[in-house]
């Protein structure tokens, strides 16, 4: 099954869901959420400038999560 990528979605998505695990009194939950959304807003700028992959998936930051994403930008 084939589908789209939309980090723009998915950043907005996850950003909304913290929030209102913030408003929940949840902020441990709600934490995970706005780090997701960053991940995915950074994922957004890489696609938008282009970035290209790496061969390897463990040294591509398409596929990478925090902290090791920060490591993969430089």
């Amino acid at each position: 099954m084939d589908y789209q990528i939309n980090m723009a979605d998915s950043a907005k998505r996850h950003f909304t869901d913290g929030d209102h695990l913030l408003k929940a009194k949840s902020s441990q939950h709600a934490g995970y959420h706005f780090g997701f959304a960053v991940e995915c807003a950074i994922k957004l700028v890489l696609f938008q400038h282009n970035i290209p992959r790496r061969s390897e998936r463990r040294n591509d930051p398409f596929w990478a999560h925090f902290p090791e994403l920060r490591t993969l930008l430089v």
